[in-house]
């Protein structure tokens, strides 16, 4: 498992979970940044966030 997100290998998956046990975060590590999914009770959303430092950028998102 990955100590930070920016150790995080393509397409591997943290789960945060909140103190709330009907909701939590994945994070997915995809090509240019990673996909947040948050899950409730309520529903289901997700959103992009783009790598913006090229120097922490991995040769396998060439």
């Amino acid at each position: 498992m990955a100590s930070s997100i920016y150790d995080m290998e393509l397409h591997e998956v943290l789960n945060i979970h909140s103190g709330n046990i009907s909701s939590q975060i994945k994070i997915i590590r995809v090509p240019a940044g990673w996909i947040y999914i948050f899950s409730t009770a309520q529903g289901l959303t997700s959103t992009f966030v783009p790598l913006t430092s090229p120097e922490k950028q991995h040769a396998s998102d060439n």
